[in-house]
């Protein structure tokens, strides 16, 4: 959601964190996109692979060619795990991405609302967008263990 910095009357370091906040909201819709993209296109590569080796087998071609069908799968399934193109690897920055668009509707609603002066909207949005960042910044990191093993530390 892009709100319109302007008129809810935000300081230029509120605009700045506004900005970067429906910065990081659309760089996380791509990255969902082309992640989810990914996946799609290896699992449609393995199925279309895997369902050959039998077509490969019904038609007496040559035994090479099931070996490199075989392959393929291998290799697919692979490029899945170490690119860690799963499910489980994308969810959370889908997550992140959809609770801070809410936290930006919030915040341009509240700036349409009354509320007292000592009430500041930008300062629980603000606390509210760095809790999400460090929740999805805790499980990105759990699920890169889950690749590697807790004694990774290297990305």
């Amino acid at each position: 959601m892009n709100i319109d910095v302007e008129a809810i009357g935000a300081t230029p370091a509120e605009r700045s964190y506004i900005i970067e906040i429906q910065r990081r909201v659309r760089s996380g819709r791509r990255q969902v996109l082309t992640r989810v993209a990914g996946i799609q296109t290896i699992w449609v590569l393995v199925l279309i692979s895997g369902a050959a080796i039998s077509v490969v087998q019904v038609a007496e071609l040559q035994p090479w060619v099931a070996g490199v069908l075989g392959f393929a799968v291998v290799v697919f399934q692979g490029a899945e795990q170490l690119l860690g193109r799963t499910a489980k690897g994308f969810t959370p920055l889908d997550t992140l991405r959809r609770a801070l668009d809410a936290e930006l509707r919030m915040l341009a609603l509240s700036a349409d609302s009354e509320h007292d002066d000592h009430e500041r909207p930008f300062a629980r949005f603000v606390e509210r967008c760095e809790a999400l960042i460090a929740s999805y910044d805790e499980a990105d990191i759990a699920y890169y263990h889950s690749l590697t093993g807790p004694s990774s530390t290297r990305r």
